[in-house]
C-alpha cells in the first residue's frame, strides 16, 4: 500500500504523467458510493478487495493516481518526483506538515474532475476514502468543498502544511454551515514505520473540533488496514446513511 520499492535509481526519465483511470464495480441495490485513493506506489486495484468485503451494498469506484512510478506504480504527488530524496524517501512525506505543496491540490483537482466524469447517480450519496498519501488527497478534497461528501475515511493518513490546513478548517467554520464538516471516520496502527502515530494524532487533533461527527481508531499495527478497521468504517457511514 505504500511501496518505497518502486522508486527508480534514475528519477527524471522514469516518471510520466497518466491519465486517471478508474475501476467501476456497481451494485444495484446500492445506497451510497464509496470512491477509494489508494497509497503511494500502489494502484486502483490495490484497494478493489474492499469491494467484496461484508454485506454493505456499497458501489465502488477506484481511482487510479496519475503520476506514474514506473511498473505497476502510482502516486498523488509530488508531479516533480526529484523532490523526493532516494537516500532517504520518507523524509519528504515528514515534512509535508511544514512545508507548503501546491501539488496536493493538483492531485485533488484531477480527482473532483474524474468523479464529475463517472456519472455516478445523483441519488447516491458520495463517500471519498483514502490510504496513506491517497488519503492527504481525501483530506484536501474534503475541505475545499468543491464537492457534496456524505462522509470521508482516512486510512493511515498525516496532516498537509499545517498553515493550509488550519485556514482550511477556519474557511469551513465561516462559511456558516452548522456542521462545518461532514462525518469523518480516521484509522492509524500504534506501530506504523511508514507515517508514525503522531501523525495521525496530531491529524485528529486538527480535524475532531470542526467535525461533530468524528471516529478516530487505532489499533496494534502497522502502515495497513486491518479487517476490523475496514468493517468498523463501513458500518460507521453505512450507520450515517
Amino acid at each position: 500500500m505504500f511501496y518505497l520499492s518502486h522508486l527508480p535509481d534514475t528519477l527524471s526519465t522514469m516518471f510520466t504523467h497518466e491519465p486517471l483511470i478508474s475501476i467501476v464495480l456497481d451494485n444495484p441495490q446500492a445506497r451510497a458510493v464509496i470512491i477509494a485513493l489508494h497509497g503511494f506506489g500502489a494502484n486502483a486495484r490495490d484497494l478493489s478487495s474492499f469491494s467484496r468485503f461484508g454485506t454493505y451494498p456499497f458501489s465502488w469506484r477506484f481511482v487510479q493516481a496519475p503520476i506514474h512510478l514506473g511498473g505497476q506504480g502510482f502516486a498523488w504527488f509530488p508531479q516533480d518526483i526529484s523532490k523526493i530524496p532516494l537516500e532517504d524517501p520518507l523524509s519528504y512525506f515528514h515534512h509535508l506538515p511544514e512545508t507548503e505543496e501546491p501539488d496536493i491540490h493538483t492531485a485533488s483537482e484531477r480527482v473532483i474532475s474524474t468523479i464529475k466524469q463517472l456519472r455516478i447517480p445523483e441519488n447516491l450519496p458520495i463517500i471519498l476514502a483514502g490510504f496513506s498519501q491517497g488519503a492527504m488527497v481525501t483530506l484536501d478534497i474534503l475541505l475545499r468543498k468543491q464537492i457534496p461528501l456524505h462522509s470521508a475515511i482516512l486510512f493511515s493518513g498525516m496532516p498537509f502544511h499545517i498553515p493550509t490546513l488550519t485556514k482550511l478548517l477556519e474557511q469551513s467554520v465561516e462559511s456558516g454551515s452548522p456542521t462545518p464538516l461532514p462525518p469523518i471516520f480516521q484509522s492509524h496502527g500504534v506501530a506504523d514505520p511508514i507515517l508514525p502515530i503522531s501523525y495521525g494524532t496530531q491529524l485528529s487533533n486538527h480535524l475532531k473540533s470542526y467535525c461533530l461527527d468524528y471516529d478516530y481508531q487505532t489499533f496494534q499495527g502497522y502502515h495497513e488496514i486491518p479487517d476490523y478497521i475496514l468493517n468498523r468504517a463501513l458500518e460507521f457511514v453505512w450507520e450515517r446513511l
